[in-house]
């Protein structure tokens, strides 16, 4: 990842002093292409209903938008950051940069496909790899948490926290997956930031229909903002 930032800056600095060749001008520009195809896939499968089953054709998937999915297991994580909105809004593209490192170099040797998106001050990762990687992955959760606590890649004002959501076995089913990465994560407003949260659809449930999570989003909110 570092080094496709480090390209970039080369390209964007060779382009303002018009030095790209027609070939790099072309390489550049299917890159770019390829960058938007596969964020626009991701954003459209976050808008899967929790309960649904819609079926992909993965071969054409794969075609389409520059994806290499596998028969598998499929799982949304959500890296949420909590801090004060202009901080984040001052540095939003470093951040990004830096953030998207740690999440390539944690999950990237162990999984089939991996691609995320950054909106609404978290970080949506979709992971597709072989169940018998699980473990593995289960330990790079924490281990992402920890550097990330460590390091402060931005400012020591920044908190991070990692939701995962249920697995999987097709992708027409990542509904259920987004959702529960999204409600695991809210438990910090609990439990505290800088911890892996996993949750239960029972739990989701539970959660909902008590009132908890909405009375202490509300005041986590308001204190974060």
């Amino acid at each position: 990842e570092l080094e496709k930032t480090l390209l970039k800056i080369k390209e964007t600095l060779k382009d303002r002093r018009g030095m790209l060749s027609l070939e790099e001008k072309h390489d550049l520009q299917e890159r770019n292409e390829r960058e938007e195809r596969r964020y626009a896939f991701l954003s459209n499968l976050l808008l899967l209903e929790d309960e649904s089953e819609e079926e992909f054709d993965m071969t054409s998937v794969n075609e389409d938008y520059f994806f290499s999915f596998k028969p598998g297991v499929f799982q949304f994580l959500n890296l949420k950051v909590d801090c004060d909105m202009r901080l984040l809004n001052n540095n939003r593209k470093l951040l990004e940069e830096k953030v998207g490192e740690s999440i390539e170099k944690a999950f990237k040797h162990l999984v089939y496909e991996i691609s995320y998106l950054f909106e609404d001050s978290s970080f949506i990762i979709l992971l597709n790899y072989d169940g018998d990687q699980s473990q593995a992955l289960a330990k790079k959760y924490g281990e992402l948490i920890k550097e990330l606590h460590t390091t402060h890649p931005i400012s020591n004002d920044m908190a991070f926290t990692l939701g995962v959501g249920a697995s999987v076995n097709s992708m027409g089913k990542l509904g259920s997956s987004y959702e529960t990465s999204r409600w695991a994560v809210e438990e910090r407003i609990l439990k505290g930031t800088f911890h892996v949260l996993e949750i239960g659809e029972k739990k989701v449930t539970d959660l909902i229909s008590s009132g908890i999570i909405n009375d202490f989003y509300m005041k986590f909110s308001q204190k974060v903002e």
